[in-house]
């Protein structure tokens, strides 16, 4: 499932084990507004690092809010080069897929080897909870679409109807994709409004929109998305509606399921963790 880590890693840098991140004590993920996609592969980093007991902290940001003295920066790789050129003196890693989980594995072994814990830590461990209820009249199955637009709107209406956003935030929607792909990898895309929208958002929420026969979601065959979740979300709430889909799609068992159940229940559930 995963593509091939050295091909689509890094850009000329060298191989996994090659180099150690000494010291490092906090990462930084970078994406186009810092409340997507870039959301998704720190609270996948998050996890692996936690799980890996190490105390380094993981931080998602615009790019344009990138600090002065980050060492170390994460995007993907149709941004890799403005975050260098921004912050030339960071190591800037980049990767096709926020939810590669092959990445994450070789970076932990990576900052594994160059650890040294801080000497206090008041970092917050854990995302926000999310503030959204989701429940099967949000659930979509088996939908067919001819382009992503379509798919967009799709879930930008059923977001109306399920009154989570004004008829403003489709637009804003289809904005935003148009700004940077949601397009997350292994199928999945997670389509939000820009940030100027937020006044569209009346309430958090989301929708699951499934594709079985896929929507291609850039001129690549290989980002063709199964799972579109509509995502509204009010003030900072994003951050916790994201960490929790992120830890809900941590099995590729589930994805693969999500992918071609019939069974509105079952993603219910998974979603649900």
């Amino acid at each position: 499932m995963f593509f091939d880590f050295f091909r689509r890693l890094f850009r000329g840098a060298p191989a996994a084990g090659a180099q150690h991140h000494d010291g490092v004590q906090t990462v930084f993920v970078a994406c186009e507004t810092g409340v997507g996609s870039g959301v998704t592969g720190a609270s996948l980093l998050r996890k692996k690092l936690q799980d890996a007991q190490l105390d380094i902290e993981v931080r998602n940001c615009s790019i344009n809010d990138l600090p002065e003295d980050a060492r170390l920066v994460i995007t993907h790789q149709d941004l890799t080069e403005r975050a260098r050129a921004l912050r030339p003196a960071a190591e800037h890693l980049s990767l096709r897929s926020f939810l590669d989980r092959a990445f994450y594995d070789q970076l932990v072994v990576r900052l594994k080897a160059g650890y040294q814990p801080a000497a206090t830590d008041n970092r917050a461990r854990n995302p926000a909870t999310p503030l959204y209820v989701f429940g099967i009249e949000q659930i979509f199955l088996d939908r067919r679409a001819l382009t992503k637009e379509e798919a967009i709107r799709f879930a930008g209406r059923k977001l109306v109807e399920g009154g989570f956003v004004t008829p403003d935030y489709v637009d804003a929607m289809l904005v935003r994709e148009n700004d940077s792909s949601t397009y997350l990898g292994e199928g999945i895309a997670i389509p939000h409004g820009t940030l100027v929208a937020k006044d569209a958002v009346l309430k958090t929420g989301i929708v699951f929109c499934q594709y079985p026969q896929g929507v291609n979601f850039s001129d690549n065959d290989e980002e063709k998305a199964h799972i579109v979740i509509g995502i509204a979300a009010r003030n900072n709430e994003h951050i916790g509606v994201i960490a929790a889909l992120t830890r809900a799609l941590d099995s590729e068992a589930d994805i693969e399921m999500l992918k071609n159940t019939s069974d509105p229940q079952a993603v219910l559930d998974i979603l649900s963790r």
